[in-house]
């Protein structure tokens, strides 16, 4: 059978899911094609994501992308009629179908975009802003209809990563239960390092006590707030601050400005630049606390993942899927990230509490649940079933679900 994953965007970790697609599909026996960007054979994500198993797969690259939201996904619609037509897949898997599912609704609706009936496609979103508080009723409406077109879209499953919006849609309509499925965002086993060795790894101070912040660092993640409650607050001279990730302007403004004097007394390390994977592990195992201030943040985030399988605890947003699932899953502390005072007291207080916090019976099951194997079974299962192939021994449900 030929399996196509259609991911154009090569940024961030869309790669990453692309991978574990990849290494999933090698042990099914099927073909299968990347049709991606022109652009991401060159780039650092690629190289170090798909290069080394590309005898895994052909890629097929598309013309440059278009800029603008809607031209984007209309132009990744016309790609993905294309891709079916030249690699005559009967298994589609679109690893961000954001977007582009609206699209794919809206054609549905007036009766274009039909593939061939022996063609199943599977999408993942990674978004939900429906089921989540809205600033206002225009865009309440929007992410409501954003949500009734992705529903329509031609899809024989749509995985969804965020429980938030999954429990709002299969509560409100269970026969949806059988398309909508939820699915771990997969986060790889984190390697067996002290905290010592994954310092002298990242090349810094064996000693003392490190908040960290990874990704790309930037003010929808919180960096510069985070920045600003590390300065203010009363810390011990023996935290710093570790920043790890591509850096915005704003933020690498602020270091050279306002932060100025705890960059130079060493306080506040910045590695910027695209880290891979074991770098962020790496990052996580040399912290006491790891720091996740987003103020708005929609959606899951892997960074508290990784925290929970390194064995870390975080200090989250109390926003969102942050906001309900670090207590709920004993993953650390949440704050309002918005409120200077409130970000301070509670960033000192979760420095000295990191100390004695351990991970619960809870916090392992979450890490159990978001392993790349338990992704892969996810979100291969039905491939599994059109193959003539048992489910997956790696298939493990949503802790939540255990529980009810």
């Amino acid at each position: 059978m030929n399996v196509l994953i259609f991911e154009q965007d090569f940024g961030g970790h869309r790669l990453t899911y692309v991978r574990h697609l990849t290494l999933a599909l090698a042990k099914l026996g099927v073909k299968a094609f990347l049709w991606t960007s022109r652009l991401a054979p060159d780039s650092p994500e690629f190289k170090r994501q798909i290069e080394p198993h590309l005898q895994h797969l052909t890629v097929l690259p598309l013309d440059e992308p278009v800029t603008g939201t809607i031209r984007y996904a209309l132009a990744r619609w016309k790609s993905l009629a294309r891709a079916l037509k030249e690699t005559q897949a009967k298994h589609v898997f679109i690893p961000y179908v954001d977007g582009l599912g609206q699209i794919m609704g809206a054609a549905r609706c007036v009766g274009l975009g039909r593939h061939a009936a022996d063609c199943e496609i599977e999408g993942l979103t990674m978004r939900g802003g429906f089921a989540y508080p809205n600033p206002n009723q225009r865009k309440a409406f929007e992410m409501r209809m954003s949500m009734r077109f992705m529903r329509l879209a031609p899809l024989a499953r749509l995985h969804m990563i965020d429980p938030i919006p999954w429990e709002r849609l299969v509560t409100s309509d269970p026969k949806a239960g059988e398309r909508l499925r939820l699915a771990p965002d997969p986060v790889a086993t984190p390697p067996t390092l002290t905290k010592s060795k994954a310092r002298e790894l990242l090349g810094i101070a064996i000693e003392g006590r490190y908040v960290s912040c990874s990704g790309v660092l930037d003010g929808r993640k919180g960096v510069p707030h985070l920045i600003r409650a590390f300065v203010q607050a009363s810390l011990a001279e023996d935290v710093r601050l570790l920043l790890v990730g591509r850096a915005a302007p704003e933020v690498r403004e602020l270091l050279k400005n306002e932060a100025r004097p705890l960059v130079d007394s060493g306080r506040i390390l910045l590695m910027d630049r695209y880290v891979s994977d074991e770098e962020l592990d790496w990052a996580n195992l040399a912290s006491d606390l790891v720091c996740t201030p987003y103020p708005r943040h929609i959606g899951s985030a892997s960074i508290v993942i990784r925290a929970a399988a390194t064995g870390r605890p975080v200090l989250a947003g109390d926003f969102g899927w942050m906001g309900r699932l670090v207590p709920e899953f004993d993953l650390g502390w949440t704050c309002p990230i918005m409120d200077p005072a409130a970000f301070q007291n509670a960033l000192g207080q979760a420095v000295e509490d990191a100390a004695s916090w351990s991970p619960s019976s809870k916090t392992l099951a979450f890490a159990r649940y978001h392993t790349v194997a338990n992704f892969q079974a996810h979100l291969t299962a039905r491939l599994r079933q059109r193959l003539g192939l048992d489910p997956s021994i790696d298939l493990h449900p949503w802790p939540g679900v255990e529980r009810r």
